[in-house]
């Protein structure tokens, strides 16, 4: 499946740059999600970079004929970061903030092109946000 995503986003992973692959638990019976960890978190970088490069990609894309589920490749943040990426997306969005991403698993924000990049770390830095 990993393969498949690679050829998808034309990006090659060499398999000695990959830890481990897994399903992740989900609540309420949703798909589980596929963690891939990889040894390199530059080559990890350049993958997820390369697969936002393709705006849609579904699972009919890679193989499964007839699914067309949308698949996404982010970051796999802790259940904290999770929850603090919702906060600052909300936030954001009554104060108008433009930007708001997760890049090397941290929360970036950017209220427009000429501002700053702030990153979150915790509900404090929420309280810093204009």
């Amino acid at each position: 499946m990993v393969d498949n995503i690679c050829t998808q986003v034309g990006y090659t992973i060499p398999k000695h740059q990959i830890n481990y692959i897994a399903r992740v638990p989900t609540h309420f019976g949703k798909d589980k999600s596929i963690n891939v960890n990889f040894i390199n978190r530059y080559i990890k970088e350049e993958f997820v970079a390369s697969a936002r490069s393709k705006k849609f990609m579904t699972a009919k894309d890679i193989g499964f004929v007839g699914n067309e589920q949308r698949l996404y490749v982010n970051d796999h943040l802790t259940p904290y970061s999770k929850a603090l990426l919702t906060r600052t997306k909300a936030i954001c969005k009554d104060k108008d903030y433009q930007y708001v991403w997760v890049k090397y698993c941290k929360i970036h924000v950017r209220k427009n092109d000429t501002t700053r990049v702030m990153i979150i770390t915790s509900d404090s830095d929420l309280n810093k946000l204009a």
